[in-house]
């Protein structure tokens, strides 16, 4: 069966307009497997993953495409996994080579690749990638980056996502971006283990992340929490209302921010707190030639042997409460900055907002 759908939506000038999109796929009804969907399926088809455990890898993606939990279903019912045991598939699950590509909605797990992306590679600049309401646990990249996801000039978009337990031997233990860019939203990236940016490694890559929690990562070099490398000008990232907490690395427990000149990574409304760095900046380490620009953001009760709270230079647009700055240099608008104080800030919790925070 292929049930075919269109999309009604009706605009302000009572215009009503008609969309048609390709056939909705039902896996096992319709094929036996994702593999044998995504060979049937023709261009901007939808895959629907009925209730179960699939064991599939090498799925490999060339044109526009959905898959999906059927009816918006839990992501706990409808998992996809290389292998039932993690650690010894052989393969990732998805490679994304072109068109526009959504998953929605699954648990995508035990990827074990001896390259980059555990889970998911998304390459070429004419890929997006959208994801959300996914759980991404238990992936590993053996020999690359990007425990659960790498992305290679393409643009991508997650949304409500939980990446926890992924494994990088390289950069980026849940997620790696080269080129491209991303909007990150409403994530939750925890418990991942990499050499660098143990939650998140972005390398020249234009990154938009908002509203997400950063905890509990660790990076055996810099960025426990985020690690930020750009080595060319003109790129720029913003991180905005989120938290980084708890997170490890040897330089940088919760940030790693080292940026070419003509680039920027602005901290906006961020946490930054028990973060602990094995050597300085257990809570931020900032080098290269461009400082990250700071605003409105409370970073404290970090732990590190020297440069507790910031280690290297940082531009501030005014508002925040540092609570050590032993070992930072803090340039551009201090004039409302609190710093020497405890913000007495409570453990990580559910505070009633889409992820975790103090």
């Amino acid at each position: 069966m292929k049930a075919y759908f269109l999309t009604v939506m009706i605009c302000g000038s009572m215009l009503l307009s008609l969309s048609a999109f390709g056939a909705v796929i039902l896996v096992p009804t319709d094929q036996p497997t994702i593999a044998a969907a995504i060979a049937a399926a023709t261009i901007m088809d939808q895959i629907a993953i009925e209730p179960g455990t699939y064991t599939e890898s090498g799925l490999v993606i060339t044109q526009d495409l959905t898959i999906s939990a059927q009816n918006w279903g839990d992501p706990a019912d409808h998992i996809i996994q290389a292998d039932v045991t993690a650690g010894t598939a052989t393969d990732r699950i998805f490679s994304v080579t072109s068109g526009r590509v959504t998953l929605r909605g699954l648990t995508i797990r035990h990827g074990n690749v001896v390259g980059d992306g555990g889970a998911v590679l998304c390459s070429g600049a004419a890929t997006i990638l959208s994801v959300s309401n996914c759980v991404f646990v238990d992936n590993i990249a053996v020999a690359g980056a990007g425990g659960a996801v790498y992305s290679d000039q393409a643009v991508s978009d997650f949304w409500q996502c939980d990446i926890f337990g992924n494994t990088a031997a390289g950069g980026g233990g849940g997620v790696y971006m080269i080129g491209g860019s991303t909007n990150f939203s409403q994530n939750t990236v925890s418990g991942n283990l990499a050499a660098d940016g143990g939650g998140m490694y972005f390398f020249d890559c234009a990154a938009w992340t908002t509203n997400c929690t950063v905890s509990a990562n660790t990076a055996t070099g810099n960025g426990g929490g985020i690690s930020f490398n750009f080595s060319a000008p003109g790129i720029d990232s913003y991180t905005t209302n989120s938290t980084v907490s708890g997170n490890n690395a040897n330089q940088g427990g919760g940030i790693s921010v080292d940026i070419a000149a003509a680039s920027t990574a602005t901290l906006r409304h961020l946490t930054v707190a028990s973060n602990v760095a094995g050597n300085d900046g257990g809570g931020i380490i900032a080098g290269g030639a461009a400082a990250p620009d700071l605003q409105a953001c409370i970073i404290a009760n970090n732990n590190a042997p020297m440069d507790v709270d910031i280690s290297g230079t940082v531009n501030s647009l005014d508002y925040n409460l540092i609570e050590d700055i032993t070992g930072a240099t803090i340039t551009g608008v201090t004039t409302n900055n609190i710093t020497g104080g405890d913000p007495n800030i409570g453990p990580l919790a559910d505070n009633g907002g889409s992820t975790m925070t103090h």
